[in-house]
C-alpha cells in the first residue's frame, strides 16, 4: 500500500475557559499575531465565538477550544503562522487554564492504480458489516461493484420503514 507523507493540518488548544471576546481584529494585530491587512473573508467577533481567517489560515475560538486550521480553498497552509498564533496566544493569555494542545495531521491514501475506490475503501476500512450499512441502498454501499459516479438510476429514491 502506498502512503504519502503526513501533511500538517492544524492545531487545537483546549482550556477550561476560553474567552472569545478577547480575539478581536485590533487585539490580534496590536499583539503581532496577525497583521491588520491580512484578514480575509467573513469574520465574527463576539462574546460567544471568534472566527477569522487569512489566505492561509483559519481560526475558530469557541469555548472550550481554539482551532487553527487551513482554509479549504488554500492549496497550502502556513504551518509557521499556525504555530505563531498558538504560541502568542499562550504567551499573551497565561492566566487561561490550558488543558491540552493537539497537533493534527492529514494522511492521504490513494487507491492503487487500476483499483476501484469503493472496493479499496472497503478493504482498508472494513468489510461493511456495520448496523447502518443495510439501511443504505446497494449503490451507496459500494458492495455491488458500482461507483456512485457511474451508477444507473442515481436519481431514484428509496424508502425504508422503521
Amino acid at each position: 500500500m502506498f502512503l504519502t507523507e503526513p501533511a500538517f493540518s492544524g492545531i487545537v488548544l483546549t482550556a477550561q475557559t476560553f474567552n472569545p471576546s478577547i480575539f478581536t481584529e485590533p487585539w490580534l494585530a496590536e499583539n503581532g499575531i496577525i497583521p491588520a491587512g491580512s484578514f480575509e473573508g467573513l469574520r465574527v467577533f463576539s462574546p460567544q465565538v471568534a472566527q477569522f481567517q487569512t489566505c492561509t489560515i483559519q481560526v475558530l475560538v469557541v469555548p472550550p477550544k481554539m482551532q487553527i486550521i487551513f482554509p479549504l480553498t488554500a492549496s497550502e497552509g502556513d504551518a509557521e503562522l499556525a504555530c505563531k498564533i498558538a504560541e502568542r496566544t499562550v504567551q499573551l493569555l497565561p492566566q487561561t487554564p490550558y488543558q491540552a494542545l493537539g497537533l493534527n495531521f492529514d494522511y492521504f491514501v490513494p487507491p492503487p492504480e487500476g483499483h476501484d475506490f469503493l472496493a479499496f475503501d472497503r478493504a482498508l476500512l472494513g468489510d461493511g458489516n456495520y448496523p447502518l450499512i443495510p439501511e443504505l441502498p446497494p449503490q451507496m454501499r459500494g458492495l455491488d461493484g458500482t461507483s456512485p459516479r457511474t451508477m444507473k438510476g442515481a436519481g431514484s429514491s428509496s424508502t425504508s420503514s422503521p
